[in-house]
């Protein structure tokens, strides 16, 4: 969940997988990849306006996330290309 993300370390890393204006696409992009307990949507500000930040895992270092990235399904990875994030940039996100 959002809360136990932000509660984790600041140097640990999570996937960032996309950032968009619509939670119902960024939802239905997760139950059509089976993302589900490992995907965790961000709600922040851009430009005046919600923006979900979705996320995928929780990681120790940019090194093991990025080992998970190389291992998502081809199908996801088709849409969308992850990078390496830490909490702590997360957590500096405008809410």
């Amino acid at each position: 969940s959002e809360a136990w993300l932000m509660k984790q370390p600041r140097g640990a890393y999570t996937l960032q997988l996309a950032g968009v204006r619509d939670r119902a696409s960024a939802q239905r992009f997760i139950q059509r990849h089976g993302l589900g307990a490992e995907a965790t949507l961000l709600t922040t500000k851009r430009d005046g306006q919600a923006w979900y930040v979705l996320v995928h895992g929780y990681y120790p270092t940019r090194q093991a996330a990025l080992a998970a990235a190389a291992r998502l399904p081809p199908a996801v990875l088709k849409e969308v290309k992850p990078w390496a994030r830490t909490v702590g940039d997360l957590a500096q996100l405008p809410r």
